[in-house]
């Protein structure tokens, strides 16, 4: 869908978007949560993700209830994505051969809106509770951020991957 603003005839999308910057997803503990996640990325253009899915949330098959859930917030996205699963995340983190920017409010945090992109860069998104562990931020070499305007402390996972989805896109 391509949509104009009236006054200023500003594209604000376009309808083959297709950026193909590697994801990887740590530890994501909610269904719910993955599957609007699933949503941002079938959006954006990925076709898939790199997972380390600890909680196991993700299943050969699944039961009626979770087939709603899944339909409900991931719009049909969900089955679209090959998640990729990542055994051994610190291997796995070790081995990718380019530059790895975490999600991650810490020492010399760069705002994702002043990033240079690399289409090889992985972008690390951590659990939805605890975020990155330091023995995965170990293996990054940026870290990223959203900057904050008030005081809520930090952004639901679907709502910041949807976030950073779309300035790598903006930005392409």
């Amino acid at each position: 869908m391509i949509r104009m603003l009236p006054k200023q005839k500003t594209l604000l999308l376009h309808s083959k978007i297709n950026t193909n910057m590697p994801i990887y997803l740590h530890e994501p503990q909610d269904i719910k949560n993955l599957s609007v996640i699933a949503r941002n990325l079938d959006f954006f253009g990925h076709s898939e993700c790199y997972i380390y899915d600890s909680y196991h949330i993700l299943e050969d098959e699944y039961g009626a209830s979770s087939r709603k859930i899944i339909n409900r917030y991931g719009r049909g996205s969900f089955f679209k994505i090959n998640f990729i699963k990542v055994d051994n995340p610190q291997q796995f983190l070790q081995t990718y051969p380019h530059r790895k920017l975490a999600t991650h409010l810490g020492e010399q945090t760069h705002s994702v809106y002043e990033m240079d992109f690399l289409p090889t860069d992985l972008i690390l998104f951590g659990n939805e509770q605890r975020g990155l562990s330091a023995d995965i931020l170990q293996y990054c070499d940026v870290n990223i951020a959203i900057p904050k305007q008030g005081s809520t402390q930090s952004l639901n996972l679907a709502i910041t991957t949807g976030i950073i989805l779309y300035e790598l896109n903006r930005t392409r």
